[in-house]
């Protein structure tokens, strides 16, 4: 392994221990321990199944939204597409690093920058308005439980309402470049400095048009493939609901059905990844914990131990899985 990848791999474990840190913390709480032990294997097992399976919708959605630019990618490269956009969303502070992340590993994969970024943009835009329809109608439902919620966090109210706020300023942006392409190319051609030499000038530019262009090629030629791509979105959301359902059921099985539950995931999702830690660690855990045991037959202890057993399977234990396909991937290693 050449001295780079070593300060690499040192990085990122020091980051994925860093974020585990506030987990590990818990566990001095005997009665924390108490309750972890009443865990089963599968509790652990299923929610690193359901986030794997993501893995393999994502490779499925990436096929069928570059099939319109007849861009086809070997699957091995649209699996490590995915895998490792995770891990870096889960390494980053808010987990931003994601997106960015997969523009570079498509375009190192022959897929012209500007495809890449469209097709980036819109997928996420997808899951940007699927998420702030379901946020708001989990405001709606859970608003006792939030404001409960915000009187057990630094700031209240005012954290709570700045993270929709910004979540929303998001998708609201996302969509108009989605919706008006043209003028966000106008935009940008308008304000920025572009470097003196003409050369690198006019690439710059060109990208832009070719950017604006292929998300207009989508939204016109192509919605199918988008309404396919907004569809297995929606399957991924169910898969990560689901294996966070399927572990609070150990609390009690009177938990509330899956579709609540659902909207509960999405909600606290948008706010606790404004978090600034690695993939929003921390905020997470503590956010999920004070939601649930506002359910008064739930045990604060109780729900904790829940709560760190399904982000050990659908986070902590990815990050792990997720740095071998980093060493040992195909594509990764001309990254």
């Amino acid at each position: 392994m050449q001295l780079t990848k070593r300060l690499r791999l040192f990085l990122f474990l020091s980051l994925g221990i860093g974020a585990a840190a506030p987990v590990l913390l818990q566990l001095r709480n005997p009665r924390f321990f108490s309750s972890f032990q009443k865990l089963s294997f599968w509790n652990l097992v299923i929610p690193f199944i359901a986030y794997f399976i993501v893995y393999a919708i994502d490779a499925l959605r990436l096929k069928i939204i570059l099939k319109p630019f007849d861009i086809h990618l070997p699957l091995t490269t649209r699996l490590e597409n995915g895998i490792l956009g995770s891990f870096y969303s889960n390494i980053t502070p808010m987990a931003a690093g994601g997106q960015p992340f997969q523009i570079y590993h498509l375009s190192k994969a022959g897929v012209p920058h500007s495809i890449a970024g469209a097709v980036i943009l819109v997928r996420y835009t997808e899951f940007l308005l699927t998420s702030i329809m379901m946020t708001f109608i989990g405001a709606m439902i859970y608003a006792h439980k939030i404001l409960r919620l915000s009187d057990n966090i630094l700031g209240g109210d005012r954290i709570l309402f700045i993270g929709l706020g910004l979540y929303l300023l998001l998708t609201l942006l996302l969509l108009a470049i989605f919706l008006a392409p043209q003028k966000m190319e106008a935009l940008l051609l308008k304000f920025p400095k572009f470097p003196k030499t003409p050369k690198i000038s006019k690439k710059i530019k060109s990208t832009i048009h070719d950017f604006c262009e292929a998300i207009i090629f989508l939204r016109k030629k192509a919605s199918w493939q988008l309404t396919a791509d907004f569809l297995l979105g929606l399957m991924d959301l169910v898969l990560q609901a689901f294996s966070l359902w399927f572990v609070l059921r150990i609390i009690s099985s009177d938990i509330e059905n899956f579709p609540t539950t659902l909207i509960s995931f999405v909600l606290l999702n948008s706010i606790a990844y404004f978090v600034p830690t690695p993939g929003g660690s921390g905020g997470v855990e503590g956010l999920y914990t004070l939601f649930f045991s506002t359910f008064s037959t739930f045990s604060a202890v109780d729900v904790g131990a829940v709560v760190v057993v399904w982000r050990m399977g659908s986070y902590y234990l990815h990050i792990g899985f997720q740095i071998l396909i980093l060493i040992f991937g195909k594509s990764s290693k001309n990254i």
